[in-house]
């Protein structure tokens, strides 16, 4: 016989503990993953704040929105100056990626790929290289972003998703109050998304 008010509790812990940890911020700007972001924030009680530049005004029934002057880099700086610890940025900029990583907050690229401590100097360092090779050649013709897929969006769904409980989880709120492991079992298993030692090392999981 199922115990429905330990799982009236249960949603309700999911929703508190959702709402006080932790905030979702995204560099909006062209950003294709704002609805997904938005449906998986609502579905976990997640307040959402989308940040972007007076050339990219976005309105939403559910977010906050920020919009910020256009100037070189007024979003990112917007953004990274209003996250804190525990939080997820949701940006296609490594170098925002970084500054986030160094508050403390989880971040994700909208292609579903989590950016760590162990992997963002790299991707920094490629984002270099490729820069510098563009401007080094006028004979080198790089492709655009290649159109996005309903794939594509599956893959950064179920990422993010399992991002965002991992944060939740990882804040100790979810693990003192409704136990780890019946927290994220749901979803994914403990094993996939947290080491024993509890690191975000483990951080750059992304499904295949």
């Amino acid at each position: 016989m199922q115990n429905f008010g330990t799982m009236s509790s249960t949603k309700n812990v999911r929703k508190k503990v959702a709402e006080i940890s932790m905030q979702i911020f995204v560099d909006a700007d062209a950003c294709p993953v704002v609805d997904i972001i938005e449906k998986i924030s609502k579905k976990h009680h997640i307040s959402v704040t989308l940040l972007c530049d007076t050339n990219h005004v976005l309105h939403s029934d559910y977010s906050e929105v920020i919009v910020v002057g256009a100037g070189a880099d007024a979003v990112d700086y917007k953004l990274i100056s209003i996250c804190h610890k525990g939080d997820v940025v949701v940006s296609q900029d490594y170098g925002v990626a970084a500054m986030a990583l160094g508050k403390g907050a989880y971040a994700i690229h909208q292609s579903g790929k989590w950016y760590t401590d162990d992997n963002i100097d790299q991707m920094l360092m490629e984002r270099h290289l490729n820069k510098k090779a563009r401007r080094s050649s006028n004979k080198n013709h790089f492709k655009g972003t290649k159109k996005r897929t309903e794939e594509d969006d599956a893959r950064f769904a179920q990422s993010f998703e399992k991002l965002i409980l991992m944060a939740t989880w990882s804040t100790g709120i979810g693990g003192q109050e409704y136990g780890k492991e019946n927290y994220a079992g749901s979803i994914v298993s403990r094993s996939e998304i947290y080491r024993s030692n509890g690191s975000r090392q483990t951080a750059d999981y992304r499904p295949a």
